[in-house]
C-alpha cells in the first residue's frame, strides 16, 4: 500500500480511534483522446465535463497542467479510510491520479468526514448526498471537507493551510453504478495554496477543474 499524504489537525483524534484503510488501483474510467502534456498560455479545463475521462487540470507558476487517466503513464485510483470509535464510525472517501513511472500521485482530493453508527455501512443514497453540487470548504486531512494532495518537485504539499481567497465548487454530479460497484463522479472549478511538511506556502493552484469519481467502498 502506498503511503498515506494526509495531515490530521487534531493528534488526539487518532489516538481515540482505530483506523483501517482500503485502496484499490484499479481505474473503471475510459480515458479520453486529450494528452497529458504540459502547455503553456490558453486555459484549463478545455471542454472537460463530467461525462469526461478523470482529470485534472490547473494553473501553477504561470504554466497550464493537465492530467488525465490512461493518458501516458498517469493512472486513477481509489481509496478509503475508516476511524472507528465506542460507537460510530467515521469515513474519508478519496481518489489519486498517479504517475506509474515514479509512483508519486500527482493529484489526490478527498472528502470527509461522514458518521455512521458501528456495524453499519454507508448506503448509496448516503453516499451520493455526500457530495452536494456546492462550495465545500478545505478542511485539514480532510476531515471536515476537501484535502487536496499534490507531488511537486520532489516534495509533498497539501491544502492543509490557511486558504483565504480559494474554493472548491462541484459544479456538476453524476451517478455511475458499473461492475457491481457504486461511484459519485463529480465536476469541480477549484483553487488553493498548497503547503509542505513544515506549514510552508509553495504553491497556488488556479483555473483547476477536476473531473473525479468517488467510490462508495
Amino acid at each position: 500500500m502506498k503511503k498515506l499524504t494526509y495531515i490530521c489537525s487534531s493528534a488526539a483524534l487518532i489516538v481515540m480511534l482505530s483506523f483501517a484503510c482500503k485502496k484499490e488501483n484499479k481505474s473503471t474510467s475510459t480515458a479520453s483522446t486529450t494528452t497529458s502534456a504540459t502547455t503553456t498560455g490558453g486555459s484549463t479545463g478545455g471542454s472537460a465535463t463530467v461525462n469526461s475521462a478523470i482529470q485534472v487540470s490547473y494553473t501553477m507558476d504561470g504554466t497550464n497542467y493537465t492530467f488525465v487517466d490512461g493518458t501516458g503513464t498517469i493512472s486513477n485510483s481509489y481509496n478509503t479510510q475508516t476511524f472507528t470509535g465506542s460507537t460510530n464510525t467515521t469515513q474519508i472517501w478519496s481518489m489519486y491520479l498517479t504517475d506509474t513511472n515514479t509512483g508519486h500521485f500527482v493529484f489526490t482530493a478527498s472528502k470527509g468526514t461522514l458518521s455512521y453508527p458501528n456495524g453499519t455501512t454507508v448506503d448509496n443514497a448516503t453516499f451520493d448526498a455526500f457530495f452536494p453540487k456546492t462550495n465545500i470548504p478545505y478542511s485539514a486531512g480532510a476531515f471536515n471537507g476537501i484535502g487536496i494532495n499534490m507531488y511537486i518537485e520532489n516534495d509533498q504539499l497539501t491544502s492543509a493551510g490557511p486558504q483565504t481567497g480559494t474554493g472548491f465548487n462541484i459544479v456538476d454530479k453524476k451517478i455511475v453504478d458499473e461492475g457491481g460497484n457504486h461511484y459519485v463522479k463529480i465536476k469541480a472549478n477549484f483553487s488553493c495554496k498548497l503547503y509542505n511538511s513544515s506549514g510552508a506556502l509553495k504553491k497556488t493552484i488556479t483555473n483547476g477543474v477536476l473531473i473525479a469519481q468517488f467510490k462508495n467502498m
